[in-house]
């Protein structure tokens, strides 16, 4: 990995966790094929111009999977709020990726701002257009919320849904849809702008479709890709909710820390960005990661940037794992198990150390390292020795270092920075 890995606000780096029963799921591919469901209506609404739009979404599941009940991953798309589809690259990969991992993913296509070349400007002139663009967004996530609700109350559960664990996955525009579809869940709380709007278009939840079901405090967990919200104060009463963010140092389009879209539109209100999020959830105590890219450029998952959006997507499934899916499945341990994990050095070049804690040293391990893309690039059985340094030979990067306890079904994790 390169040098452009800034990490701010980190919680988990080298923390000592424990997981039992989801073991590699969640974490690395269980199916390299998927079963898709495509051009799935999930609702109908007016458009900014007052057509009637069916809303579209494509549902992706690993194919021969035998769970029960799994997981859910919504991803909405960036454009600004008036273009991009759920057919463009990265997010449409991105899906894929957690489908493979175990999860069932839904790509929504969702209502943009109606404009032509000449127009998009004229629009959002009056900022109340560009806060009833991002409410129709939100309505649109909460109609996809309230129809997985709804099959699994009177369909049987076609998907085989677990609306317990419902995360959210945005990039830019969907980002920012994201955080305030579900960090605004009290129409009090609102900003004037929001609130204003969101009662001329239906209030909080909308008219997307799926009456009936709701969806508040629906969804465990976000991850924001160069996302911002317009008041810190929504996070305040919701630091249950899991997050993880990514973002340039310098994004030109959505402000990294406070600022305005597009670095000059600064009459559609100041907004604050995923730096001014983090420093407000580590406040609250809550559960967050956030990860800063050193450069100028936007969104922080563009397909462009391979090594960068491969390192986003594999420190998510790490995060989702470590603290939402797995979480409350976690086998009780005695307080004075809790020890920290500690590799060093780190970063190194070509060998480390581990401290073990008293359970595993000189006991029988399997050490594993991963690479950002998920896959086993060294996979060892030794004895646990802190003293003893383990070899390695591996190209520049992040790593997630695994040690594996088979005799109390226990899984160690910590991160390992190789540099050359």
């Amino acid at each position: 990995m390169k040098n452009n890995i800034l990490f701010c606000f980190v919680v988990l780096l080298s923390q000592h966790i424990i997981f039992a029963q989801c073991g590699d799921r969640y974490l690395e591919d269980i199916s390299s094929t998927l079963i898709t469901h495509k051009d799935i209506k999930y609702g109908n609404n007016l458009d900014s111009k007052d057509v009637s739009t069916d809303l579209l979404l494509d549902v992706y599941e690993p194919e021969n999977d035998t769970l029960s009940l799994r997981p859910l991953m919504i991803f909405v798309h960036g454009g600004s709020f008036i273009g991009g589809s759920r057919t463009d690259q990265s997010i449409d990969e991105n899906a894929k990726y957690f489908a493979r991992k175990g999860y069932v993913t839904a790509n929504i296509e969702y209502r943009v701002e109606q404009t032509n070349l000449l127009t998009p400007i004229l629009n959002f002139a009056d900022k109340n257009n560009w806060y009833k663009a991002m409410i129709r967004v939100v309505h649109d996530i909460n109609a996809t919320i309230r129809f997985f609700k709804k099959d699994v109350a009177e369909n049987g559960n076609i998907y085989r849904i677990d609306t317990s664990q419902i995360i959210l996955y945005g990039s830019s525009a969907g980002a920012i849809a994201c955080l305030h579809a579900t960090y605004i869940d009290d129409l009090d709380e609102a900003s004037v702008d929001f609130r204003r709007n969101f009662t001329a278009l239906g209030g909080l939840e909308g008219n997307s479709g799926n009456a009936g079901y709701t969806s508040r405090n629906s969804v465990k967990a976000i991850v924001s890709c160069s996302g911002a919200i317009d008041n810190l104060n929504y996070l305040n009463n919701n630091k249950d909710i899991k997050f993880i963010a990514f973002h340039h140092g310098i994004d030109l389009t959505v402000p990294y820390d406070k600022g305005c879209f597009v670095t000059v539109a600064c009459h559609l209100n100041q907004f604050y960005g995923s730096k001014q999020i983090a420093q407000r959830q580590k406040t609250l105590g809550a559960t967050y990661e956030f990860y800063t890219f050193d450069k100028i450029d936007h969104p922080a998952d563009k397909t462009a940037n391979a090594e960068d959006r491969a390192f986003l997507l594999a420190t998510t499934a790490t995060f989702l794992h470590n603290n939402v899916v797995c979480n409350d499945r976690t086998t009780p341990i005695k307080k004075n198990n809790y020890q920290t994990f500690n590799v060093y050095p780190n970063p190194t070049s070509n060998q480390f150390f581990v401290d073990y804690d008293n359970n595993i040293e000189q006991k029988e391990i399997e050490l594993q390292i991963i690479n950002i893309v998920g896959e086993k690039v060294l996979e060892r059985k030794m004895i646990a020795r802190s003293a003893e340094p383990i070899n390695i030979n591996l190209e520049k990067g992040m790593y997630t270092v695994r040690i594996v306890n088979s005799a109390e079904n226990t899984i160690y994790i910590s991160k390992l920075m190789v540099t050359n």
